[in-house]
């Protein structure tokens, strides 16, 4: 959303309306560029429109330009993503590194890890990287260390990176938005392990929930909304969840 425009995806394809809903019009339609099987979502960022693709290369984000229809790839093979700054940050789908691309050159590097290899397939107590987000102006990023312990740090740069909070081994996903952090597991133990661990990055404060079914499992959050479904569930019934902070 700008300040006089709603983007949004629908049907494939990229629109543009007023805020009331009205004057739509369609931008893009998937079956319109090669790259492109299916559109998975739309960011304004900085003045500028990035849509997140999937094709022949993966998950990849481009840069849209609706006057031309032209599409400027930034980075593919991403799992994860945020943007900070003038750089995107994103962890690709072997969450073995977390890269980093500068949007005004488009030059890219790893910043923490390593870059994936067939044989990391094969080895065990590897640091896998589950999540990265950004929160005023400054990146956080979920670490899975060669310990076994699943940690969140705060990026910094060329600084060591500061240990944000800890997570339980209950923890083993997670799905999180700009402000709250949620750590879940679906193969508890125990009964007792059948709760759900939030951390809230504002005020640096943690709290667990039971999970009202021992089935559910987190799949987003929208505000304070944490939204849940089940294994098995075909007719993508969701289950919601407001978080207290």
């Amino acid at each position: 959303m700008s300040k006089d425009s709603l983007y949004y995806v629908h049907n494939n394809c990229v629109f543009k309306s007023d805020l009331n809903g009205k004057n739509i019009q369609k931008l893009l339609s998937a079956k319109d560029k090669k790259e492109i099987e299916w559109i998975h979502g739309i960011k304004l960022y900085n003045n500028e429109i990035y849509l997140l693709v999937e094709g022949d290369e993966g998950n990849t984000i481009f840069r849209f330009y609706p006057k031309n229809k032209k599409m400027e790839k930034i980075a593919e093979d991403i799992r994860k993503s945020c943007f900070s700054g003038d750089n995107l940050y994103y962890i690709e789908y072997g969450e073995v590194g977390i890269n980093k691309v500068n949007l005004k050159t488009l030059k890219g590097k790893i910043v923490r890890g390593q870059a994936w290899k067939d044989k990391l397939q094969y080895e065990d107590n590897i640091v896998l990287y589950k999540g990265i987000v950004e929160n005023q102006g400054k990146v956080y990023y979920i670490c899975w260390g060669e310990d076994g312990k699943v940690r969140l740090y705060e990026y910094r740069n060329h600084k060591k990176d500061k240990i944000q909070h800890g997570f339980s081994n209950n923890s083993y996903e997670f799905v999180y938005n700009s402000s709250m952090i949620v750590g879940y597991n679906t193969h508890w133990d125990t009964s007792e392990e059948r709760y759900i661990q939030i951390y809230h990055l504002d005020s640096e404060q943690e709290q667990k929930i039971k999970m009202p079914n021992d089935d559910w499992y987190a799949l987003l959050v929208v505000d304070d909304l944490l939204f849940c479904g089940y294994p098995d569930d075909k007719d993508d019934f969701y289950h919601m969840i407001k978080i207290d902070n």
